[in-house]
């Protein structure tokens, strides 16, 4: 059997919620934080200026509404994919790159979010023994702790980028540097370390002055001094005035591509032909916006598949959109899957079933979530229609996001994936949240709040959770607080196993998080069903 490809595609937040919902939180902050935050990187200096300018609130929706269709590349499609993976790199800067501050605001964190993961990546975390490659100038050295970014091609910048950050103060704070020599510990102490030119003038002309080489910043050709007899390092793109265009041209929003939109129009059913199972999270990217994913679950069974050259295909349709209580689209999105079986993996298949997600990026408030499911080859079509109540979480509240029940959690195996990706994870959900007594069971949450020690510039929390029969309160709590990963002031709970060790029957997941500096204590929890095993 062939593994469906599950499309997970982000749809796009096109507006901020309705009126009666401003009025519960302080717009002026809302519009300052994303202008200086959400959008920051990738806004130009003559729409700052623009929005500066805006006196109403409606003026500005229509203005960041606007923003986010002018960079939409894909107007054919129903999603602004350039918003939702601008929201998702915000998302995995806090995480991958906090120290000390929050991970957008660093220097990994700004190029991540403006140019995406780097298609080839080196790190020496650890600092230590390091050989240069020639265009450093060779030889063997001790370097500071840093890594180093490399990218085939970035629009309105070039090819064969090449960008290091340095953690030569300690802390896990990486710098960007234009400078290839600042991650060497030893280039200050004397004859150490020296580059194979270094040892060449020194054999040749008994000169061994290191400073030269800062000093004179050449590149091949351009040799003068001590070293005018031997080969010179650099290569043309790591001149000074080359790197300083680089630096530049860094610092500059991405280009906008003004295309025409398209209008989506969706069409209403009433009759459910199609069973799906339907689940919700919520997990906060900023006081303003949260990620909600929505998954849809299919049973194989209710498709239409065709044989085709000893394959079995069916294939659906899927199109949505949420909007306010005042029937404002807020996001919208549309897809087509398919799922492919052999023939002898066909009668197992259909006792399978499918997943479908959406991550979407959405305001705090109230929302009409509807989803039209077409199936290609029967015509059956259904039509879901579920309300969305998105949480407002405050950034001084201690808080959980929602706790999210997983059949998978690991690592993506490319580091560009999104498929089922919250920060570095890939977490499949459980949409029923049913497992079988000799499956495994993974939890994921997220925690808010944390109050952070000034000594170590880490939170201290305990994490605790029980599983106990419906209804009933936990006699022990498990300890599980080596599992949170911990980004600042938020932090990510991950763990799965196994089930074998309870019967069959209703338990709830109950989760508690006590932080060990402010002394705050929140919980949650979550129901979930053990089955016999199959035959």
């Amino acid at each position: 059997m062939r593994r469906f490809a599950v499309l997970a595609l982000w749809a796009c937040a096109l507006g901020s919620v309705a009126a009666q919902s401003r009025k519960e939180f302080d717009s002026a902050a809302y519009y300052k934080k994303w202008l200086e935050q959400d959008v920051i990187y990738i806004i130009t200096d003559e729409e700052m200026a623009v929005f500066k300018s805006l006196t109403t609130d409606e003026e500005r929706d229509q203005f960041i509404e606007q923003f986010w269709l002018r960079r939409d590349k894909t107007p054919e499609t129903a999603e602004n994919e350039y918003k939702i993976e601008h929201y998702r790199r915000i998302l995995y800067a806090n995480e991958k790159f906090t120290a000390g501050i929050p991970g957008w605001k660093t220097d990994r964190g700004r190029i991540y979010i403006m140019f995406g993961p780097p298609d080839r990546y080196m790190s020496q975390p650890q600092g230590g023994s390091y050989v240069r490659e020639r265009k450093e100038g060779g030889g063997l050295t001790s370097v500071a702790p840093f890594e180093r970014w490399e990218y085939r091609h970035i629009d309105g910048i070039g090819d064969d980028v090449e960008l290091e950050f340095v953690d030569d103060k300690g802390g896990g704070l990486y710098e960007l540097t234009f400078d290839n020599q600042r991650k060497d510990d030893l280039l200050q102490l004397g004859f150490m370390g020296p580059t194979l030119d270094e040892i060449e003038a020194y054999e040749k002309l008994g000169v061994k002055r290191k400073q030269d080489r800062v000093a004179g910043r050449r590149y091949a050709g351009d040799l003068s001094g001590d070293y005018r007899n031997t080969a010179g390092f650099e290569t043309h793109k790591d001149a000074p005035f080359q790197k300083l265009q680089l630096s530049a041209m860094l610092n500059k929003p991405p280009e906008i591509r003004f295309k025409d939109l398209e209008a989506v129009i969706g069409a209403r059913v009433s009759y459910s032909a199609i069973p799906l199972r339907y689940d919700a999270g919520y997990v906060r990217i900023s006081d303003r916006q949260v990620m909600v994913p929505v998954t849809l679950e299919i049973p194989n069974s209710a498709l239409t598949f065709k044989s085709r050259y000893g394959i079995r295909t069916a294939k659906v349709q899927v199109y949505g959109q949420a909007t306010t209580l005042a029937r404002r689209r807020v996001a919208v999105f549309e897809d087509e899957i398919a799922r492919d079986f052999s023939e002898d993996d066909y009668e197992s298949g259909l006792r399978s079933s499918s997943l479908f997600q959406k991550q979407l990026v959405l305001a705090p408030g109230l929302y009409k979530l509807e989803v039209v499911v077409k199936d290609l080859s029967s015509g059956h079509m259904t039509l879901l229609e579920q309300r969305l109540e998105v949480p407002d979480i405050p950034d001084e509240q201690l808080a959980l996001s929602s706790i999210i029940l997983a059949r998978s959690i690991e690592k993506p195996e490319n580091p560009k994936e999104t498929l089922f990706t919250f920060g570095s994870l890939k977490v499949v959900p459980k949409v029923d949240a049913a497992f079988r007594q000799n499956e495994e069971m993974g939890f994921y949450f997220q925690v808010y709040g944390l109050q952070v020690d000034p000594s170590t510039a880490k939170p201290k929390a305990r994490v605790e959770f029980a599983i106990t029969p419906r209804g009933k309160e936990p006699a022990a709590w498990r300890n599980a607080s080596d599992l949170l990963m911990a980004f600042g002031t938020h932090a990510t709970v991950a763990r799965i196993g196994s089930l074998s060790a309870f019967q069959p029957g209703d338990y709830d997941l109950k989760i508690r998080v006590t932080d060990l500096i402010s002394g705050r204590e929140v919980s949650g929890g979550r129901a979930f069903s053990i089955l016999n095993p199959l035959p």
